[in-house]
């Protein structure tokens, strides 16, 4: 049975198809855009501000995992490996703590560029050292540490 939250995800998948014809996806739009979907009277004002940041974290998280290159369920990866396909979009070079906004990969400068090489290269990396790491634990471990 669907719940709340589905509905509220196919929604904003929905508007997320429709605005990738546009230069740029935000979150913060997608969330908005959802919210006239369900907003059928005025709300008091905290609850309207609680329900948007609602909708942005499931906006953000949608995003990300719809159009992120380093999401594992991204097109260009085919579960963990690189499937050879580039992404149609990819965040805007950004600052730390800003929220990304998506654009098309044409429309991408070369900082765009060099700031999402970057990133790829920094989550790759990590999950080199992750690995490295869990390796030596298990080396570490004497036989009878280890689980039966």
């Amino acid at each position: 049975m669907p719940t709340l939250h589905d509905d509220i995800s196919r929604t904003m998948l929905s508007i997320l198809e429709t605005q990738l014809s546009r230069q740029t996806v935000s979150p913060s739009t997608l969330a908005q855009f959802a919210m006239r979907q369900y907003d059928g009277a005025s709300l008091e004002p905290h609850i309207e501000y609680a329900s948007l940041e609602h909708f942005k974290h499931i906006a953000r998280t949608l995003v990300a995992r719809t159009l992120d290159a380093d999401a594992d369920e991204s097109v260009a990866y085919q579960g963990e490996l690189f499937s050879g396909q580039l992404q149609t979009h990819y965040p805007k070079a950004r600052k730390r703590g800003e929220e990304p906004v998506y654009i098309p990969r044409e429309a991408m400068t070369r900082d765009d560029v060099r700031f999402n090489c970057e990133r790829l290269r920094k989550s790759g990396q990590a999950r080199f050292d992750h690995a490295d790491a869990l390796e030596a634990w298990d080396e570490r471990r004497t036989p009878s540490d280890e689980a039966a």
